[in-house]
């Protein structure tokens, strides 16, 4: 594995096993929200997801303008200058 980079599949096992699963517990009917990077859309990621039945919202890739957090760090960033 070439440095900095991770495989849908150490995707999977440390943020949707190690992080998102028990996050996800906590909900009835799941929607989860990530960009179109190819490490959320290849197989281990949907694969975990279906067999979880988490729903995945359509996201552009790499679309801070979108995100809605970065208004609040932006603000958090103001505030704290």
């Amino acid at each position: 594995m070439k440095k900095n980079k991770r495989t849908s599949a150490d995707f999977v096992n440390q943020v949707y096993d190690g992080q998102l699963v028990a996050f996800l517990q906590e909900f009835d009917d799941p929607v989860l929200m990530e960009d179109g990077a190819s490490i959320h859309q290849a197989a281990p990621a949907n694969q975990w997801r279906e067999e979880r039945g988490v729903s995945k919202l359509i996201w552009p890739t790499q679309s801070p303008d979108m995100n809605p957090i970065q208004n609040v760090w932006k603000t958090m960033k103001d505030e704290s200058h």
